[in-house]
């Protein structure tokens, strides 16, 4: 890794913290860390003040007051794609009427879904509102689609290359590199905004990746190199141990780590949290083929708020996932299952509790 890197964990421990730097430049915060103790040396790197909140708004009439809550909420890594507009909105308004303080959402902006910096900057105006702080989380490239390469039909970066190829020229394929900068700097515009509006950015070069610890750190590098030191970023890794032959999960110095899992026993911290992959079971949400229940869910959720980590509850059917296995379908002509009004009140209550 360059040297001129400086990364920031802050480990919290009831009201106190410790920063703890390692090397030198643009900085990074554990994913699961409010900024709203942000310290003066961090204010100070931003340099123009292009992290500093807004007056809020006034609350709407539905949240007379914000529940205060570790950072959780749902995943919207298919809000991007035209077709899932509904979805995304119906997430969004979701998340909006839980009234959370610290509410959550992700998006792959890697293509899968295509892009909308206009539709993304709308989503984060809204769940801004009213004083809260956003924690939201930016995938670089999609691990899933990866492990289909020879029968994908997504048109994601990195999609339709073997891993073990993928993983060599990430390396040392300068013109590999340039299309995956490219899309790190597609997003800048949409983080510096996110940060202007109070809130808390995690960038994760791929989702459920299929890199060597190599690999992974020649990612992280060329994503760093064209983030502007004056946004404040965290920046981790969602490893897949086991998913594909030569994954590594290393997590180095200075990183958080996002854990997709559906087990209460959660061994991480200033991280995220997500059943991402794992269908679940609701008596608004029947599943013939669920792995766990959102009851269960619950207590993974509490395991994860009570290691400072930011939690996401992610649904295969929000995300036109067929429940059977196989090539994953086009995104264009993906159903995604909108929220009946019984599953809208669920949701708010899972998030809430």
């Amino acid at each position: 890794m360059r040297q001129n890197i400086l990364f920031l964990l802050v480990f919290v421990t009831g009201c106190t913290s410790e920063h703890v730097e390692l090397g030198a430049g643009p900085r990074s915060r554990a994913a699961g860390q409010s900024t709203a103790n942000q310290t003066t040396a961090e204010a100070t790197a931003s340099g123009t003040g292009t992290n500093t909140a807004p007056q809020p708004e006034a609350l709407s009439a539905e949240c007379a007051q914000l529940v205060t809550t570790p950072p959780r909420g749902l995943a919207c890594l298919h809000c991007t794609q035209p077709e899932a507009r509904n979805s995304a909105r119906q997430i969004a308004d979701v998340l909006s009427d839980s009234c959370l303080a610290s509410p959550a959402i992700n998006y792959l902006v890697d293509g899968t879904f295509g892009f909308d910096e206009t539709f993304l900057t709308d989503q984060i105006t809204q769940l801004t509102e009213g004083g809260r702080q956003l924690f939201v989380t930016f995938y670089l490239a999609n691990g899933p689609a990866q492990r289909q390469y020879d029968i994908t039909v997504v048109e994601g970066f990195g999609a339709r290359i073997d891993p073990e190829e993928f993983r060599y020229r990430i390396q040392h394929d300068p013109a590999l590199q340039g299309r995956y900068q490219s899309l790190v700097d597609r997003i800048v515009p949409v983080v510096r905004y996110a940060l202007q509006r109070g809130a808390a950015v995690s960038l994760i070069p791929m989702l459920e990746d299929n890199l060597s610890d190599e690999a992974f750190r020649a990612m992280a590098e060329l994503l760093l190199a064209v983030i502007p030191p004056d946004l404040t970023v965290a920046v981790g890794r969602n490893p897949c141990p086991g998913c594909y032959s030569g994954n590594d999960h290393g997590i180095p110095p200075g990183f958080f780590e996002e854990l997709h899992t559906d087990w209460a026993g959660v061994g991480i911290s200033n991280g995220i949290v997500t059943n991402d992959g794992r269908h679940y079971h609701s008596a608004a949400a029947p599943s013939t083929n669920a792995e766990t229940t959102l009851d269960e869910l619950r207590a993974v959720r509490d395991a994860a708020g009570r290691n400072n980590n930011t939690f996401i509850l992610w649904s295969a059917a929000r995300q036109g996932l067929p429940e059977s296995n196989g090539a994953h379908p086009l995104p264009s002509q993906r159903y995604y299952a909108p929220l009946a009004a019984a599953e809208r009140s669920e949701l708010i209550r899972f998030l809430r509790e």
